[in-house]
Protein backbone atom coordinates (compact mmCIF):
# COMPACT_ATOMS: atom_id res chain seq x y z
CA UNK A 1 0.00 0.00 0.00
CA UNK A 2 1.04 3.52 -0.83
CA UNK A 3 1.75 5.82 2.25
CA UNK A 4 -0.91 7.76 0.53
CA UNK A 5 -3.42 5.52 0.71
CA UNK A 6 -2.67 4.67 4.40
CA UNK A 7 -4.33 7.66 6.59
CA UNK A 8 -3.16 6.32 9.95
CA UNK A 9 0.11 5.86 9.20
CA UNK A 10 3.10 7.44 10.30
CA UNK A 11 4.18 10.09 7.34
CA UNK A 12 7.66 9.33 6.37
CA UNK A 13 10.41 12.08 5.87
CA UNK A 14 11.82 12.52 2.56
CA UNK A 15 15.45 12.05 2.94
CA UNK A 16 17.23 15.54 1.71
CA UNK A 17 20.58 13.83 2.11
CA UNK A 18 22.01 10.50 1.96
CA UNK A 19 23.06 10.65 6.00
CA UNK A 20 20.28 7.70 7.47
CA UNK A 21 18.89 6.31 3.54
CA UNK A 22 20.19 2.77 2.92
CA UNK A 23 19.64 2.54 -0.63
CA UNK A 24 20.31 5.22 -3.20
CA UNK A 25 19.06 5.91 -6.89
CA UNK A 26 21.44 6.69 -9.77
CA UNK A 27 18.52 8.16 -12.15
CA UNK A 28 18.71 8.86 -16.13
CA UNK A 29 21.59 9.33 -18.11
CA UNK A 30 23.07 12.25 -16.11
CA UNK A 31 23.18 9.95 -13.08
CA UNK A 32 20.84 11.61 -10.83
CA UNK A 33 21.69 11.02 -6.97
CA UNK A 34 18.29 9.95 -4.87
CA UNK A 35 18.33 8.23 -1.03
CA UNK A 36 15.78 6.46 0.02
CA UNK A 37 14.62 4.06 2.76
CA UNK A 38 14.23 0.79 1.60
CA UNK A 39 11.35 -0.36 3.85
CA UNK A 40 9.12 3.27 3.28
CA UNK A 41 9.28 2.47 -0.65
CA UNK A 42 8.70 -1.24 -0.33
CA UNK A 43 5.48 -0.93 1.75
CA UNK A 44 4.38 2.22 -0.44
CA UNK A 45 4.93 0.66 -4.55
CA UNK A 46 4.49 -2.80 -5.22
CA UNK A 47 7.27 -2.29 -8.06
CA UNK A 48 9.94 -1.21 -5.36
CA UNK A 49 8.86 -4.23 -3.21
CA UNK A 50 9.68 -6.38 -6.21
CA UNK A 51 13.11 -3.94 -6.80
CA UNK A 52 14.49 -4.37 -3.43
CA UNK A 53 12.40 -7.54 -1.54
CA UNK A 54 11.34 -9.51 -3.98
CA UNK A 55 13.45 -12.98 -5.40
CA UNK A 56 15.07 -10.67 -7.74
CA UNK A 57 15.94 -8.00 -5.94
CA UNK A 58 19.11 -5.92 -5.72
CA UNK A 59 20.70 -5.94 -2.42
CA UNK A 60 23.38 -3.59 -3.97
CA UNK A 61 23.29 -0.34 -1.99
CA UNK A 62 23.56 2.26 -5.03
CA UNK A 63 20.24 0.86 -7.57
CA UNK A 64 20.89 2.12 -11.28
CA UNK A 65 17.32 3.18 -13.28
CA UNK A 66 18.31 4.44 -16.39
CA UNK A 67 15.14 5.06 -17.92
CA UNK A 68 13.65 7.62 -15.83
CA UNK A 69 13.94 10.96 -15.87
CA UNK A 70 15.52 12.33 -12.97
CA UNK A 71 13.01 15.08 -12.73
CA UNK A 72 10.17 12.78 -13.04
CA UNK A 73 11.81 10.34 -10.51
CA UNK A 74 12.13 13.30 -7.97
CA UNK A 75 7.85 13.83 -8.75
CA UNK A 76 7.55 9.79 -8.28
CA UNK A 77 9.75 9.88 -4.58
CA UNK A 78 7.78 13.01 -3.68
CA UNK A 79 3.96 11.26 -4.44
CA UNK A 80 5.35 8.30 -2.27
CA UNK A 81 6.77 9.90 0.74
CA UNK A 82 3.16 11.86 0.84
CA UNK A 83 5.03 15.54 0.15
CA UNK A 84 3.59 17.87 -3.03
CA UNK A 85 4.41 16.60 -6.12
CA UNK A 86 5.80 20.00 -8.17
CA UNK A 87 5.11 20.18 -11.74
CA UNK A 88 6.22 23.28 -13.18
CA UNK A 89 6.38 22.32 -17.69
CA UNK A 90 4.36 19.97 -19.83
CA UNK A 91 7.86 17.99 -20.51
CA UNK A 92 8.14 17.07 -16.71
CA UNK A 93 4.85 15.80 -16.13
CA UNK A 94 4.99 13.90 -19.54
CA UNK A 95 8.13 12.35 -17.74
CA UNK A 96 6.25 11.99 -14.89
CA UNK A 97 3.64 10.44 -16.35
CA UNK A 98 6.04 7.30 -17.46
CA UNK A 99 7.26 6.77 -14.10
CA UNK A 100 3.59 6.52 -12.31
CA UNK A 101 2.54 4.03 -14.82
CA UNK A 102 5.92 2.32 -14.35
CA UNK A 103 5.56 2.24 -10.89
CA UNK A 104 2.08 1.88 -10.79
CA UNK A 105 0.91 5.03 -9.02
CA UNK A 106 -2.38 5.57 -10.41
CA UNK A 107 -2.95 8.63 -8.20
CA UNK A 108 0.17 10.48 -9.40
CA UNK A 109 -1.55 9.45 -13.17
CA UNK A 110 -4.50 11.56 -12.10
CA UNK A 111 -2.31 15.06 -10.51
CA UNK A 112 -0.10 14.60 -14.28
CA UNK A 113 -3.42 14.06 -16.14
CA UNK A 114 -4.90 17.23 -14.15
CA UNK A 115 -2.07 19.43 -14.64
CA UNK A 116 -1.77 18.35 -18.82
CA UNK A 117 -4.90 19.19 -18.94
CA UNK A 118 -4.61 22.48 -17.51
CA UNK A 119 -1.75 23.43 -20.20
CA UNK A 120 -3.24 22.40 -23.59
CA UNK A 121 -2.49 24.94 -26.07
CA UNK A 122 -1.46 24.86 -29.94
CA UNK A 123 1.61 24.21 -29.16
CA UNK A 124 1.23 21.50 -26.58
CA UNK A 125 -1.74 19.39 -27.48
CA UNK A 126 0.19 17.06 -29.87
CA UNK A 127 3.19 16.11 -27.74
CA UNK A 128 0.13 15.35 -24.62
CA UNK A 129 -1.96 13.72 -27.85
CA UNK A 130 1.22 11.16 -28.80
CA UNK A 131 2.51 10.48 -25.34
CA UNK A 132 -0.99 9.44 -24.21
CA UNK A 133 -1.22 7.02 -27.07
CA UNK A 134 1.59 4.97 -25.44
CA UNK A 135 -0.76 4.44 -22.36
CA UNK A 136 -3.93 4.43 -23.60
CA UNK A 137 -5.72 2.54 -25.97
CA UNK A 138 -8.39 3.97 -28.17
CA UNK A 139 -9.19 1.08 -30.00
CA UNK A 140 -10.92 -0.40 -26.64
CA UNK A 141 -13.90 1.73 -26.86
CA UNK A 142 -13.72 1.31 -31.06
CA UNK A 143 -16.62 -0.85 -31.17
CA UNK A 144 -18.83 0.83 -28.93
CA UNK A 145 -21.18 3.25 -30.19
CA UNK A 146 -21.89 6.01 -27.81
CA UNK A 147 -25.32 6.06 -28.55
CA UNK A 148 -25.90 2.72 -26.29
CA UNK A 149 -25.60 3.49 -23.13
CA UNK A 150 -26.75 0.11 -21.52
CA UNK A 151 -23.64 -1.63 -23.58
CA UNK A 152 -21.87 1.01 -21.60
CA UNK A 153 -22.37 0.28 -18.29
CA UNK A 154 -21.27 -3.54 -19.30
CA UNK A 155 -17.46 -2.46 -21.01
CA UNK A 156 -15.06 -4.04 -18.96
CA UNK A 157 -13.58 -1.25 -15.82
CA UNK A 158 -10.74 -0.55 -18.29
CA UNK A 159 -12.74 0.84 -21.04
CA UNK A 160 -12.19 4.17 -20.36
CA UNK A 161 -15.21 6.43 -19.78
CA UNK A 162 -15.02 9.03 -21.83
CA UNK A 163 -14.76 7.39 -25.32
CA UNK A 164 -12.98 9.61 -27.98
CA UNK A 165 -14.65 10.71 -31.09
CA UNK A 166 -11.94 9.30 -33.15
CA UNK A 167 -13.52 5.81 -32.48
CA UNK A 168 -16.49 7.29 -35.34
CA UNK A 169 -15.13 7.70 -38.21
CA UNK A 170 -16.58 7.93 -41.88
CA UNK A 171 -19.06 5.70 -41.74
CA UNK A 172 -21.80 8.84 -41.82
CA UNK A 173 -22.39 8.42 -37.92
CA UNK A 174 -21.51 11.70 -36.05
CA UNK A 175 -21.24 12.04 -32.00
CA UNK A 176 -24.54 12.42 -30.41
CA UNK A 177 -25.04 15.65 -28.53
CA UNK A 178 -24.80 13.86 -24.97
CA UNK A 179 -22.74 14.94 -22.50
CA UNK A 180 -19.47 12.22 -21.81
CA UNK A 181 -19.57 10.39 -19.02
CA UNK A 182 -16.94 10.74 -16.43
CA UNK A 183 -16.44 8.54 -13.14
CA UNK A 184 -13.99 10.74 -11.31
CA UNK A 185 -11.22 8.72 -9.45
CA UNK A 186 -10.92 8.87 -5.39
CA UNK A 187 -7.97 10.64 -4.67
CA UNK A 188 -6.65 7.96 -2.62
CA UNK A 189 -6.80 5.39 -5.43
CA UNK A 190 -3.81 3.90 -7.07
CA UNK A 191 -5.94 1.68 -9.33
CA UNK A 192 -4.38 1.65 -12.71
CA UNK A 193 -7.91 0.10 -14.27
CA UNK A 194 -9.41 3.36 -12.71
CA UNK A 195 -7.27 5.85 -13.75
CA UNK A 196 -7.59 4.87 -17.42
CA UNK A 197 -10.96 7.04 -17.38
CA UNK A 198 -8.74 9.74 -16.67
CA UNK A 199 -6.56 9.35 -19.35
CA UNK A 200 -9.13 9.00 -21.95
CA UNK A 201 -10.95 12.32 -20.74
CA UNK A 202 -7.75 13.74 -21.40
CA UNK A 203 -7.19 12.23 -24.61
CA UNK A 204 -10.61 13.23 -26.07
CA UNK A 205 -9.84 16.99 -24.54
CA UNK A 206 -6.77 16.95 -26.92
CA UNK A 207 -8.91 15.64 -29.61
CA UNK A 208 -11.56 18.29 -29.39
CA UNK A 209 -9.09 20.79 -28.97
CA UNK A 210 -7.62 19.62 -32.03
CA UNK A 211 -10.75 20.17 -33.68
CA UNK A 212 -11.65 23.49 -32.43
CA UNK A 213 -7.69 24.91 -33.71
CA UNK A 214 -6.96 23.04 -36.39
CA UNK A 215 -5.44 25.34 -38.60
CA UNK A 216 -2.65 26.54 -35.72
CA UNK A 217 -2.22 23.04 -34.95
CA UNK A 218 -1.34 21.68 -37.66
CA UNK A 219 1.00 24.04 -38.56
CA UNK A 220 3.12 22.76 -35.35
CA UNK A 221 6.44 20.97 -36.42
CA UNK A 222 4.85 18.60 -33.47
CA UNK A 223 2.87 17.39 -36.27
CA UNK A 224 6.20 15.24 -37.81
CA UNK A 225 6.64 13.76 -34.79
CA UNK A 226 3.14 11.55 -34.17
CA UNK A 227 3.44 8.10 -35.10
CA UNK A 228 1.44 7.05 -38.64
CA UNK A 229 -1.69 5.71 -36.41
CA UNK A 230 -2.36 9.11 -34.48
CA UNK A 231 -1.84 11.07 -37.25
CA UNK A 232 -4.30 9.44 -39.68
CA UNK A 233 -7.12 9.32 -36.86
CA UNK A 234 -7.01 13.48 -36.99
CA UNK A 235 -6.96 13.18 -40.46
CA UNK A 236 -9.83 11.35 -40.41
CA UNK A 237 -11.72 13.30 -38.23
CA UNK A 238 -15.06 14.50 -39.08
CA UNK A 239 -15.19 17.76 -36.64
CA UNK A 240 -11.70 19.40 -38.11
CA UNK A 241 -12.15 23.23 -38.27
CA UNK A 242 -10.11 24.20 -41.63
CA UNK A 243 -10.19 26.94 -43.55
CA UNK A 244 -8.92 25.15 -46.38
CA UNK A 245 -7.94 21.19 -46.89
CA UNK A 246 -4.82 22.34 -48.22
CA UNK A 247 -3.62 22.83 -44.36
CA UNK A 248 -3.90 19.22 -44.04
CA UNK A 249 -2.35 18.29 -47.09
CA UNK A 250 0.72 20.38 -46.29
CA UNK A 251 1.11 19.08 -42.48
CA UNK A 252 0.93 14.70 -44.61
CA UNK A 253 3.42 16.14 -46.72
CA UNK A 254 6.01 17.59 -43.78
CA UNK A 255 5.28 14.01 -42.07
CA UNK A 256 6.33 11.64 -44.40
CA UNK A 257 9.53 13.73 -45.63
CA UNK A 258 10.76 13.19 -41.68
CA UNK A 259 9.23 9.78 -41.85
CA UNK A 260 11.83 9.29 -44.96
CA UNK A 261 14.28 10.85 -43.03
CA UNK A 262 13.89 8.90 -39.96
CA UNK A 263 14.11 6.03 -41.59
CA UNK A 264 17.12 7.03 -43.73
CA UNK A 265 15.25 6.45 -47.15
CA UNK A 266 15.67 9.00 -50.29
CA UNK A 267 12.87 11.54 -50.60
CA UNK A 268 10.84 10.17 -53.66
CA UNK A 269 7.56 10.54 -54.21
CA UNK A 270 7.21 6.93 -54.07
CA UNK A 271 8.83 6.57 -50.60
CA UNK A 272 7.11 8.87 -49.56
CA UNK A 273 3.74 7.52 -50.94
CA UNK A 274 4.90 4.34 -49.19
CA UNK A 275 5.62 5.64 -45.68
CA UNK A 276 2.69 7.52 -45.82
CA UNK A 277 0.02 4.74 -46.85
CA UNK A 278 -2.94 5.70 -49.47
CA UNK A 279 -5.38 5.20 -46.60
CA UNK A 280 -4.33 8.36 -44.83
CA UNK A 281 -3.59 10.16 -48.61
CA UNK A 282 -7.39 9.65 -48.72
CA UNK A 283 -8.02 11.56 -46.00
CA UNK A 284 -7.50 14.59 -47.73
CA UNK A 285 -10.98 16.23 -49.44
CA UNK A 286 -9.43 16.87 -52.35
CA UNK A 287 -12.76 17.79 -54.05
CA UNK A 288 -13.13 20.54 -51.65
CA UNK A 289 -10.01 22.35 -53.05
CA UNK A 290 -10.34 24.48 -55.89
CA UNK A 291 -8.34 23.85 -59.32
CA UNK A 292 -5.48 26.15 -58.24
CA UNK A 293 -5.31 24.46 -55.20
CA UNK A 294 -4.97 21.12 -56.26
CA UNK A 295 -2.39 21.93 -59.24
CA UNK A 296 -0.32 23.92 -56.86
CA UNK A 297 -0.48 21.31 -54.11
CA UNK A 298 -1.01 17.92 -54.21
CA UNK A 299 -0.74 17.40 -58.18
CA UNK A 300 2.99 18.13 -58.18
CA UNK A 301 3.73 16.48 -54.56
CA UNK A 302 4.04 12.67 -55.98
CA UNK A 303 2.02 11.43 -53.25
CA UNK A 304 -1.07 10.93 -56.19
CA UNK A 305 -0.57 8.58 -58.83
CA UNK A 306 -1.40 10.34 -62.07
CA UNK A 307 -4.93 7.83 -62.65
CA UNK A 308 -5.76 9.25 -58.95
CA UNK A 309 -4.93 12.89 -60.52
CA UNK A 310 -6.88 12.86 -63.44
CA UNK A 311 -10.01 11.37 -61.73
CA UNK A 312 -9.83 13.74 -59.08
CA UNK A 313 -9.41 16.87 -61.23
CA UNK A 314 -12.09 16.22 -63.37
CA UNK A 315 -14.62 16.14 -60.36
CA UNK A 316 -12.75 19.60 -59.22
CA UNK A 317 -13.66 20.59 -62.89
CA UNK A 318 -16.40 19.73 -63.11
CA UNK A 319 -16.09 17.04 -65.46
CA UNK A 320 -15.78 13.62 -63.97
CA UNK A 321 -16.06 10.05 -65.70
CA UNK A 322 -17.99 8.27 -65.46
CA UNK A 323 -16.90 5.02 -66.80
CA UNK A 324 -13.87 5.17 -64.20
CA UNK A 325 -14.50 3.65 -61.09
CA UNK A 326 -11.28 4.54 -59.76
CA UNK A 327 -11.52 5.85 -56.38
CA UNK A 328 -15.38 4.82 -56.52
CA UNK A 329 -15.25 4.45 -52.79
CA UNK A 330 -13.56 7.77 -51.58
CA UNK A 331 -14.49 10.06 -53.72
CA UNK A 332 -18.05 10.74 -51.48
CA UNK A 333 -15.95 11.34 -48.57
CA UNK A 334 -13.70 13.64 -50.53
CA UNK A 335 -16.25 15.76 -51.94
CA UNK A 336 -18.19 15.93 -48.13
CA UNK A 337 -17.34 19.43 -46.23
CA UNK A 338 -16.36 18.70 -42.55
CA UNK A 339 -18.70 19.59 -39.51
CA UNK A 340 -18.41 21.83 -37.17
CA UNK A 341 -16.54 20.86 -34.06
CA UNK A 342 -19.08 18.97 -31.67
CA UNK A 343 -19.49 17.97 -27.77
CA UNK A 344 -18.28 18.99 -24.70
CA UNK A 345 -15.28 18.67 -22.53
CA UNK A 346 -14.08 16.77 -19.72
CA UNK A 347 -13.96 18.84 -16.67
CA UNK A 348 -10.02 18.03 -15.58
CA UNK A 349 -9.60 21.75 -14.59
CA UNK A 350 -9.99 25.06 -14.42
CA UNK A 351 -9.68 25.30 -18.30
CA UNK A 352 -12.19 22.27 -19.37
CA UNK A 353 -14.19 23.07 -16.69
CA UNK A 354 -14.29 26.52 -17.24
CA UNK A 355 -15.44 26.00 -21.56
CA UNK A 356 -17.78 23.59 -19.85
CA UNK A 357 -19.74 25.76 -17.58
CA UNK A 358 -19.41 28.54 -20.22
CA UNK A 359 -21.17 26.06 -22.98
CA UNK A 360 -18.16 27.31 -25.45
CA UNK A 361 -19.46 24.01 -27.68
CA UNK A 362 -22.83 22.77 -28.01
CA UNK A 363 -24.56 20.44 -30.73
CA UNK A 364 -27.79 21.51 -32.56
CA UNK A 365 -29.86 18.73 -34.76
CA UNK A 366 -29.10 20.66 -37.53
CA UNK A 367 -26.38 20.07 -40.42
CA UNK A 368 -23.68 22.06 -38.55
CA UNK A 369 -22.39 23.03 -34.76
CA UNK A 370 -23.65 25.93 -33.46
CA UNK A 371 -21.52 27.64 -30.87
CA UNK A 372 -23.89 28.93 -27.81
CA UNK A 373 -23.50 32.70 -26.78
CA UNK A 374 -21.01 32.96 -30.06
CA UNK A 375 -18.05 31.99 -28.26
CA UNK A 376 -15.18 29.76 -28.99
CA UNK A 377 -12.39 28.86 -26.83
CA UNK A 378 -9.85 31.67 -26.56
CA UNK A 379 -12.99 34.00 -26.03
CA UNK A 380 -13.38 35.08 -29.51
CA UNK A 381 -16.75 35.02 -31.63
CA UNK A 382 -17.81 33.16 -34.42
CA UNK A 383 -19.46 35.01 -37.44
CA UNK A 384 -18.08 38.70 -36.57
CA UNK A 385 -15.07 40.20 -37.21
CA UNK A 386 -13.14 42.37 -34.82
CA UNK A 387 -13.55 46.32 -36.49
CA UNK A 388 -10.43 47.24 -34.93
CA UNK A 389 -8.59 44.36 -37.04
CA UNK A 390 -8.55 43.57 -40.53
CA UNK A 391 -9.88 40.51 -42.27
CA UNK A 392 -7.81 37.29 -42.15
CA UNK A 393 -5.85 37.31 -45.40
CA UNK A 394 -5.97 33.89 -47.27
CA UNK A 395 -3.65 31.52 -47.87
CA UNK A 396 -1.66 32.05 -51.23
CA UNK A 397 -1.56 28.45 -52.52
CA UNK A 398 -5.21 27.54 -50.44
CA UNK A 399 -7.32 30.29 -51.81
CA UNK A 400 -10.55 28.88 -52.72
CA UNK A 401 -11.81 30.67 -55.44
CA UNK A 402 -15.42 28.78 -56.68
CA UNK A 403 -16.73 31.06 -59.08
CA UNK A 404 -14.19 31.79 -61.06
CA UNK A 405 -14.28 27.98 -61.41
CA UNK A 406 -17.32 27.64 -62.31
CA UNK A 407 -16.61 30.92 -65.25
CA UNK A 408 -13.83 28.94 -66.76
CA UNK A 409 -15.24 25.17 -67.07
CA UNK A 410 -15.13 24.07 -70.34
CA UNK A 411 -17.98 22.57 -72.01
CA UNK A 412 -15.51 19.16 -73.00
CA UNK A 413 -13.41 16.60 -71.20
CA UNK A 414 -10.35 18.02 -73.09
CA UNK A 415 -10.11 20.48 -70.63
CA UNK A 416 -8.77 17.85 -67.84
CA UNK A 417 -5.74 17.32 -70.27
CA UNK A 418 -5.23 20.94 -71.22
CA UNK A 419 -4.97 21.39 -67.12
CA UNK A 420 -2.80 18.39 -66.82
CA UNK A 421 -0.07 20.06 -69.40
CA UNK A 422 -0.20 22.77 -67.79
CA UNK A 423 0.39 22.14 -64.69
CA UNK A 424 2.77 19.84 -65.96
CA UNK A 425 4.81 22.00 -68.21
CA UNK A 426 5.04 24.55 -65.30
CA UNK A 427 6.37 21.91 -62.88
CA UNK A 428 9.46 21.29 -65.64
CA UNK A 429 10.08 24.50 -66.63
Amino acid sequence: MCPNDNGACTKPLLPRSEAGSDVIFLVGPDLWRFPGHRAVLAAANPVFEAMLHGPMASHETTIPIEDVDGRAFENLLRYLYKETVQLQSVSTALHTLYAAFKYQCGGLVKICVLYLDSQLDHSSVLEVYRHLRIYYDPSRSSDHSPQDDSSSSQQSSITPSAPPMEAIAFGGQTPPGQDVEYHSLSENSDDLNEVMSYCGALHHNCLQYIDLHSQEVLEQEQVEDLDLEGLRLIAERETLALTSECVLFDALVRWCNRECKRRQLELSAENKRAVLGEETIHTVRYLLMSSKEFLAGPMPSGLLHQNEITVILGHILGHPDSENPFLANVLPRMRTPRNRPRGQSVPLSRRSASLRCNGDITTSSGDSAMLRNGKRWGGRKYGKKDPKKPGKKKSKSCSPDREALEGHKRSTGSCIVEYVFSALSCVFD
